[in-house]
């Protein structure tokens, strides 16, 4: 549905308060770039720099229906906004 979308990197950059995670600014056809805090095993193996062209990802925004995969019955809960050490983030990358 329109939560989900094909996304294209713009920018990758180490969250300032976490080792293990990056903060990506992803172009999805909106009117402006969102950003996402992750730890999605192929944006780690990327570092801060990006491939060209520019790889694209799958996109989850807010509003989402994703299955929980940390929860016994993997129920079903919308994505929503979250701060993740102190850093928004808008949406959640699909990964692995």
């Amino acid at each position: 549905g329109e939560f989900c979308v094909v996304g294209q990197i713009k920018k990758i950059r180490k969250h300032p308060n976490a080792d293990a995670l990056y903060l990506v600014d992803v172009e999805f056809g909106a009117d402006k770039p969102i950003t996402l805090v992750t730890g999605a095993p192929n944006i780690h193996e990327m570092g801060n720099s990006i491939p060209e062209p520019a790889p694209k990802v799958a996109l989850a925004l807010t509003g989402a229906m994703l299955i929980d995969a940390y929860h016994e019955d993997r129920a079903l809960k919308k994505l929503k906004p979250a701060k993740i050490r102190g850093i928004a983030s808008e949406g959640m990358l699909c990964s692995e």
